[in-house]
Formats: C-alpha cells, structure tokens, sequence
C-alpha cells in the first residue's frame, strides 16, 4: 500500500483565467490546473507526442478561454482550449537543438516566439486565425541566443556570451562582462520604451533605448547579482533573484533609480527560476517559481498570497501512469544521483511504510 503524500507541481508555463491556472508541469508530462480559492490541483491531460522533460514549456499565454504554450524542450506548440476541454498542436518547422524557444511576448493578437538557436525561426501565431508563419532571422551570427526582440524590421539579439547584435547596422556591442565561460545575462526584457539586460553573472543592469538605438545606461550593482525573471509593471521594470533569500529589484522607469525592496519570500530552493503567470485585466502581478510556488504581488509590491500547487498521491500516480502507458521518458535522479527509468518510478515515489 502505497503512502498517501501531497507533492508539489512545479512549473514555468501558466496561464490565469477567473480564479484557476492551468500550467505545463515540470520534469514530467501533464497538464494541470489550481483553484487558488479551493486550493486544489487537479491533473487534466498529457501533451499527446511529447517526451517528458525537465521543461516540456517555457511561456503561455491567454487569449479570450485559449492558453497557447511555448515550448521550449517540447516538440511541438500546444493550445488547450477550456470550453472545449481539448489540447491542439502545430508543428514547428526547421526547428533545431533540443530547446525550441527562448522568450515569446505577445502584441496585440499575434504572438511571438524567440529561438533559443539562431537557425531556427521565429514562430508568428495570429491568435485570431491561429494561422502560424515561421519566420527566419536573416542575421550573421551563430550559436546561442538568450533574448530577441523585434524593432520594426530588424532584431537586437542577446547572444549566450552576452554580446549585443543590432541587425539593422550588423552592430555588435561587447558589454563589460561578455564572456564564454559564464552567462552574463540571462534574457531581455521590453518595457516599449527600453529594453533591459536580466544580469545573471554581470554587475550591471543594462538599458538600451529603442529611439537611440544604442545603450544608454548601465545600473552598477557593486556585486555579480543573479536574477531569473524580470517584467514591466505598473510603470516600474522588476527582476527576481535566482538566489535563495535575495532582494529584488524595482527600477523606476524614466528615473533610472533602483530601490530593493524587502526581502524575497524564502525558498526551499537554493535557486530558482521564476516566470510571470499570463493574466488578462488582473490589477496584480502572479509569478510562478520552479518550486511550485504562485506569488501574487500588488502595485506597491507587497506579497498579497502565496499558494502551493500540492497534489495528492493518486492524482500524481495518474499522472505519472499516463507518461508510461505512453512510452514517455523522465530524467529523475534519486538521492544516490542514479538514474530511475519509468518503470521504477511509481517505486521511488511511491515507497511502502
């Protein structure tokens, strides 16, 4: 007999429509979704064709009862539809590498996903046709890519080493902490003024303006700071520590002033990754982190709530049954660091009293 034990689903891909969130479970294949009222997880469906993976998708987004998911070590794009109770896909042509896409933000009706390689083309998603170009970037550089961002006709790319590539001049810009051997900054984010470098291991926070094409500031830190996460809000540009018990950051915008705010709420992480949940019309911020935590942050940056997406043994146990039956894969380590195939699994998890 197996112990009854509630565990967290963790996850980056969530989307918040009414008072539930559906998200792409991490490390495994499944498609949640939690009542922050009733507080209850409940297992909806596999990702049909998918193997499991630490992160199966990256991003999702709302339009109107649609959440359409990006993926990142998925194969392929999925959208679940909550009226209908049914997961579509569409096929990513000329993709390469086993991560798809980076960052994906979304303008208007149409969408956008950025490549984590520079080969393979961004997805166009017309969310009222659901008609899907894939557009290839025609610039003159290789390898990988840490953030896209689409000005006009042309593209500031963040490339792996930190390096800055602006195809309307084929500029390249060496920022202070460019290097191979470290990440120096994790991602872009576009505030439609500015554009601000995420430092992971850089002491500065880099800003770019869209009107003079060309950096404008650096924030000193005084320390190489990690951070995860970083989003545009109520006029205030905010990144989130991928440390365990770290500040984050607030940078007004327009003042290039940053003030820290208290503490991060602990974690039982030593590091996290952290993404913003896709809302329509909330008046707060969600953020979800890859411990299974949901934030809900207001205006002035007070934590409002935080919840848990526990699950109980035997919805776990579905889950976990549904990615054998479909002859998927798990990278899972136990505390000896040896690798456990399916068919061991539910054994792990599962121990006897």
């Amino acid at each position: 007999m197996y112990r009854d034990v509630r565990r967290k689903i963790p996850f980056l891909a969530g989307a918040k429509i009414k008072n539930e969130i559906y998200f792409s479970a991490m490390h495994m294949n499944g498609l949640f979704k939690y009542n922050y009222e009733t507080e209850e997880c409940s297992f909806i469906t596999v990702f049909e064709g998918e193997y499991v993976a630490p992160c199966l998708h990256r991003k999702a987004f709302v339009y109107g009862n649609e959440i359409w998911f990006m993926p990142c070590e998925a194969e392929r794009i999925a959208m679940y539809d909550i009226n209908k109770k049914v997961v579509q896909y569409y096929e990513i042509k000329n993709r390469v590498k086993s991560v798809a896409y980076w960052n994906g933000y979304r303008v208007g009706d149409v969408l956008y996903f950025m490549p984590r390689d520079v080969r393979t083309p961004i997805a166009v998603i017309d969310l009222k046709t659901k008609n899907i170009s894939m557009k290839k970037m025609q610039i003159d550089i290789k390898g990988l890519l840490s953030g896209v961002v689409k000005l006009n006709d042309n593209y500031l790319v963040l490339q792996q080493d930190g390096k800055l590539f602006y195809s309307k001049n084929n500029q390249i810009i060496t920022l202070k902490d460019s290097t191979k051997e470290k990440l120096p900054y994790l991602s872009l984010i576009d505030d439609q003024e500015m554009i601000w470098l995420i430092p992971f291991d850089s002491t500065s926070i880099v800003c770019y303006s869209k009107e003079k094409e060309n950096i404008v500031c650096e924030i000193e830190l005084g320390e190489t700071s990690k951070y995860c996460f970083a989003t545009s809000f109520d006029n205030k540009v905010v990144l989130f520590p991928a440390e365990h018990n770290r500040d984050f950051c607030v940078i007004t915008k327009g003042h290039k002033k940053i003030t820290y705010c208290k503490k991060h709420v602990n974690s039982d992480s030593e590091w996290l990754e952290m993404t913003e949940i896709s809302c329509e019309n909330s008046k707060n911020l969600w953020i979800a982190s890859s411990d299974g935590d949901i934030f809900e942050y207001n205006r002035q940056w007070e934590l409002k709530n935080r919840f848990y997406t526990f699950v109980d043994s035997k919805i776990y146990q579905r889950c976990i049954e549904e990615n054998i039956s479909g002859e998927m894969f798990i990278s899972l380590y136990d505390k000896e660091n040896r690798y456990l195939d399916l068919q061991m699994l539910l054994r792990v998890i599962y121990k006897k009293n």
